[in-house]
């Protein structure tokens, strides 16, 4: 249950005193009363001014840690929200590409585009987010955009994320009445494919294509 969870987050996060840490903190008044524990928003916000005022090299592993652990867990929205306070740019590009998939089909699309956002801020330029792009135009129905942003990104990424990118590109073609520009980004995706799930993703969508032409 949820509470046999944060218990051993809190056992691997603190050690073998988590009990005893977690009972002094609740007791002083450092954690917020009632079901699931967490830092009292006050006390977390003078910690994360603390934690800006200390070294840059100081502060990376602690940050590759906290979002270490989260992402093993596949927290995506605390990685996010942990990586708008303390951005790495490596962790911003390599924790979206672990949790991209699961973040767009469970259906959070306000959650990748504030992943955008953040590496906009910070100047990254990586065709990783151009897939991302293309996969939220698509749910978005700007589907010209989408096709030319799939196709772009399928260009420069390899493997089963370029399989990704021109799979999102040959949907948006698809439902832009484009039958044959989706059947062509089908046949790239299924050639760039490396594991099975997304060459038959590609093939199924070339499939509906050809049974609705």
């Amino acid at each position: 249950d949820r509470r046999a969870v944060d218990q051993q987050q809190d056992r691997e996060l603190l050690g073998a005193a988590h009990a005893e840490l977690v009972a002094e903190a609740a007791e002083r008044g450092f954690l917020v009363p009632g079901g699931r524990q967490a830092v009292h928003p006050l006390l977390r916000g003078f910690l994360f001014a603390k934690l800006a005022e200390r070294d840059s090299a100081d502060l990376r592993p602690l940050v590759e840690q906290a979002g270490g652990f989260l992402s093993e867990r596949r927290r995506w929205d605390d990685c996010l929200f942990a990586l708008e306070h303390f951005a790495i740019d490596e962790l911003v590009l390599s924790t979206l590409n672990r949790g991209l998939a699961e973040i767009l089909d469970s259906g959070r699309i306000a959650t990748v585009t504030r992943w955008l956002a953040l590496a906009k801020r910070r100047g990254i330029d990586e065709p990783l987010l151009l897939l991302a792009e293309a996969e939220v135009a698509v749910r978005q129905g700007e589907h010209r955009r989408a096709h030319a942003l799939g196709e772009r990104a399928g260009s420069l990424l390899t493997g089963d994320l370029a399989s990704r990118a021109y799979l999102a590109g040959a949907r948006a073609a698809h439902l832009g009445d484009k039958p044959a520009e989706a059947r062509q980004l089908c046949e790239r995706a299924t050639a760039a494919a490396v594991n099975v799930k997304p060459e038959m993703d590609a093939l199924w969508l070339e499939l509906s294509v050809e049974l609705e032409r």
